[in-house]
């Protein structure tokens, strides 16, 4: 696995698609994985991430444990040799 990327999303359903899709079509070419912690949003990301994108590795938290402690949770789920 060349690159690993991490999403750590809050409440940003409307943003979901567009981030993912121009992720995608930026790492055309190279092997690239897709880990998405959602924070306990209130709006319907945790839908949207269940339904459209199943292929990524989701994480659901209860609570919003905020931005750092979100990214570390993707720590042991690494493989890519970079980290976005």
């Amino acid at each position: 696995m060349d690159l690993t990327t991490i999403i750590v999303n809050y409440n940003t359903a409307n943003l979901l698609e567009k981030c993912i899709s121009a992720l995608r079509d930026a790492t055309q070419g190279i092997s690239n994985e897709i880990l998405i912690v959602d924070n306990a949003s209130k709006d319907e990301s945790v839908a949207l991430l269940q339904q459209d994108f199943s292929d990524c590795t989701l994480i659901f938290n209860d609570k919003n444990v905020g931005f750092g402690r979100a990214n570390n949770q993707c720590t042991p789920l690494i493989t890519g040799r970079y980290v976005l």
